[in-house]
């Protein structure tokens, strides 16, 4: 199944992306502080903490003028940061929601903000406009898995306008009944309707820089590797992962 020729890496390692950031957005700005003290950034480079008192925050998405919008994932809250004077700090930090159910992945397009939350992905419309008074969200859709375990989300838009959501496996070591699980599904806003590919899809249909493909492929093969020497111990005993 042909998908398209180029595929943003980030849909794929948000957390590689996001690294920097979220250390800007710990609970607060000492603590912040301390992390970016260990850090070691290449000459001519600079890295300042952006917002404090963020609390558990995971993938942003930049809007207009200059707006960061935060997910999170226990606790169950979106945030947005505004930086109206320019000054690349936030000026302060609106909370849009809370009491979503792993709220993580966010993207931005055409002033709507979209999150996915488990098996919901939700749409604030003219978001930009409503900072201090946010609107309630439509539903996108509620039809993925309710399942919790690898199920919080990263979302992005690819070049084709879709909206592209992974399903994560209810398990660590195992294979979903349901062919739904393990797949990324590029779901039309617009229109409704979606389909879905693999991982086996994106490692072998999807155009990467060589040095991309050979380091998914290593990782691929690595994963494998750990799925297989688990399943041959006789002592393993599967355990409910335990993630912020």
């Amino acid at each position: 199944m042909k998908i398209f020729n180029h595929f943003k890496l980030s849909i794929l390692f948000p957390g590689i992306l996001l690294f920097v950031g979220l250390y800007g957005c710990s609970t607060n700005n000492s603590h912040a502080q301390e992390a970016l003290e260990k850090l070691n950034v290449p000459t001519g480079f600079n890295i300042e903490v952006y917002a404090g008192n963020v609390p558990n925050a995971r993938q942003m998405a930049l809007g207009k003028n200059g707006t960061v919008y935060v997910g999170s994932r226990g606790a169950g809250k979106l945030y947005a940061l505004p930086d109206t004077d320019k000054d690349f700090k936030a000026d302060t930090v609106y909370t849009l929601d809370e009491d979503l159910r792993l709220p993580s992945g966010v993207a931005y397009r055409n002033g709507t903000l979209y999150v996915g939350a488990v098996n919901r992905i939700l749409r604030y419309d003219n978001i930009d406009n409503h900072l201090d008074d946010p609107p309630q969200p439509s539903i996108v859709t509620d039809s993925y898995p309710t399942e919790g375990h690898h199920g919080w989300k990263f979302i992005a838009f690819g070049p084709d306008g879709k909206l592209y959501v992974p399903v994560g496996a209810p398990c660590n070591i195992c294979d979903p009944e349901k062919e739904i699980f393990d797949s990324v599904v590029p779901l039309s806003t617009q229109r409704g309707g979606s389909s879905r590919f693999h991982r086996e899809d994106l490692m072998f249909e999807l155009k990467w820089e060589d040095r991309e493909l050979a380091a998914r492929q290593r990782l691929d093969m690595l994963d494998r590797e750990c799925h297989d020497a688990f399943a041959t111990r006789k002592d393993y005993i599967e355990v409910e992962a335990l993630h912020g």
